[in-house]
């Protein structure tokens, strides 16, 4: 018995979805918060790369356009996913897949004399694109982003 519970947890921890914990991909981005309010932490958009002036983020739950000129900062980092829904399943998991780097840009900038910061979780894919841009359009370097 003790045996059939162990199999019936280590199949069931393999196929959790991780549905609390979504990932993001392609072109999609993710705003994790800052002290902008229009869109919700965890709202899923897109980076726009190609306006002239401003860093343009767009989801149907809002837009967040940063002139250039006024960011201040940036910080890119990276960071091991390590959430998993059953520890049964956790041995199988690790040999099963590899472990998923989540990627990470912090953009500090000021609007009419106060301070704002956002945070955003980008793909791997589009992490030197991103960091790239950022650097030619602000003259800013890219410092590592610190917990």
């Amino acid at each position: 018995m003790k045996r059939l519970a162990l199999i019936f947890a280590m199949v069931l921890g393999l196929t959790l979805p991780l549905a609390a914990d979504p990932d993001v991909s392609g072109k999609q981005v993710m705003y994790l918060g800052g002290s902008i309010a229009p869109p919700a932490e965890g709202t899923i958009g897109e980076i726009d790369l190609t306006h002239g002036e401003s860093f343009l983020f767009q989801s149907s739950a809002g837009r967040i356009e940063i002139p250039y000129a006024q960011i201040r900062d940036i910080q890119y980092g990276q960071k091991l996913k390590r959430k998993l829904p059953l520890l049964t399943g956790a041995a199988v998991r690790l040999i099963l897949r590899p472990r998923k780097k989540r990627h990470f840009v912090s953009i500090r900038f000021s609007d009419d004399g106060a301070e704002h910061v956002v945070l955003f979780e980008i793909p791997k894919t589009m992490a030197t694109s991103v960091t790239t841009v950022l650097e030619a359009r602000t003259g800013r370097r890219i410092r590592p982003l610190t917990r």
